[in-house]
């Protein structure tokens, strides 16, 4: 009995904060509740409908606090350059000990008619991370819309959880090095994406099977030493297995990572032999403030559209955050430790939503930051294995990656 009731006073909670009107930027609006339940441990579903718009809402609450579950980070088939339905993610990734709940898709990626490399096809244009192991950085996509100097440090929204389990939602930048010792440092510029003039460039097993570049670099296959695993802003010590020179397209084993240089970059590299030990350190900061979170997961969004409970300048001065489309946005709580995640449909009935109203949502649930997500006909979350929203192409559509939610809680009849 006390599980049971346990239960039903949390929803009850729940369920108060959208009894009959929610406030939206000053302004009171009525709710109706569709459906509200827990769907495993700290993790609330609740479906809502604003009728004044009208449009119909989607979130997940997670409560960073509980053991029992996990956010991570899902590449479709953990192969960058492909997408994925969720729901067949759902059936890869779930197992025993490891059971999905449900899922939001993330990261913009790029598309045919962009303007983009074949090659760089489907990857995410901004950071991602799984795991602690960064799949693509943090990059300039999307940047250079503000006009002041402040604005421009807070641009694009990154969701991070870091190795505590606490969310951070904020604009973040890179600064990722390769370190010689009595060579000095060479900064790395990307992580899986094409190689430039006088760029040493980073590839990992989530790229595939060979490099993707030309024959005028070098390339240094490295791995972890001894029991190190990659890590977000840790010194990470590598040692050389290999050494590849005036040819690309090289084939990445099992357990290797790549440093490939082309001109001064290739130069530094040049320094190195088989055998020797170098230091690799990804780092990513936040851009205003300069901190260093233990990044486990990341996902990215097109801007950052709320900052400590306030709309910021990214709400207006980009068409796409000013139409009514179909929306998914992640929020986090004062403290990091309550993930909100959210999707509005423009579908049945449904008008869509701009991104300030997104976000008046999410502060009216508790959030105080948020980022817009990849929208439209990508605008999807999933529960248990099946779409709860009308995507807007009326059918799933496959994605890049996105954040889905695990339990791990121990069997209890």
């Amino acid at each position: 009995m006390k599980k049971i009731y346990f239960t039903v006073l949390i929803l009850s909670c729940f369920v108060g904060s959208y009894a009959g009107n929610i406030d939206i930027w000053g302004v009171s609006k009525k709710v109706d509740t569709l459906e509200n339940k827990s769907m495993g441990a700290g993790v609330v579903y609740t479906k809502f409908l604003l009728p004044e718009y009208p449009i119909t809402v989607y979130m997940l609450t997670v409560d960073l606090n509980n053991q029992y579950n996990t956010v991570e980070t899902f590449q479709a088939y953990n192969h960058l350059g492909k997408t994925e339905a969720m729901t067949n993610a759902y059936s890869r990734l779930s197992s025993t000990g490891h059971q999905s709940i449900g899922s939001v898709n993330g990261n913009f990626w790029a598309v045919s008619g962009q303007n983009q490399p074949t090659e760089l096809l489907g990857i995410p244009y901004s950071g991602s991370a799984i795991n602690g192991e960064l799949l693509t950085e943090p990059s300039a996509w999307n940047r250079g819309r503000t006009t002041d100097a402040v604005g421009l440090l807070q641009e694009i929204g990154f969701a991070v959880i870091d190795s505590t389990r606490k969310l951070w939602i904020d604009d973040m930048s890179f600064d990722g090095k390769v370190t010689i010792e009595g060579k000095g440092s060479f900064p790395i510029s990307q992580l899986n994406r094409s190689r430039g003039v006088n760029k040493l460039v980073f590839f990992n097993q989530y790229l595939g099977q060979a490099t993707r570049t030309d024959d005028t670099g070098i390339e240094v296959f490295i791995k972890p030493v001894g029991q190190q695993s990659w890590s977000v802003n840790n010194e990470v010590k590598c040692v050389v297995t290999r050494i590849i020179s005036d040819k690309g397209g090289n084939v990445i084993e099992p357990g290797e990572s790549v440093l490939s240089g082309n001109g001064t970059a290739r130069v530094f590299l040049e320094n190195l032999s088989v055998g020797q030990t170098i230091s690799v350190n990804m780092g990513v900061y936040t851009s205003l403030t300069a901190e260093r979170p233990k990044v486990r997961e990341m996902i990215t969004g097109n801007a950052l559209v709320m900052k400590n409970g306030e709309l910021t300048i990214r709400n207006t001065n980009e068409t796409y955050n000013t139409t009514l489309y179909p929306r998914t946005g992640i929020g986090m709580s004062y403290d990091g430790k309550k993930l909100y995640m959210i999707v509005i449909d423009k579908m049945a009935g449904s008008v869509g939503a701009n991104t300030s109203t997104m976000c008046g949502i999410l502060k009216a649930s508790g959030a105080v930051n948020a980022t817009s997500l990849d929208g439209g006909g990508s605008a999807q979350m999933m529960l248990t294995g099946n779409i709860v929203n009308n995507p807007a192409d009326g059918k799933e559509r496959p994605v890049a990656n996105g954040w889905m939610v695990f339990q791990n809680s121990p069997t209890d009849d």
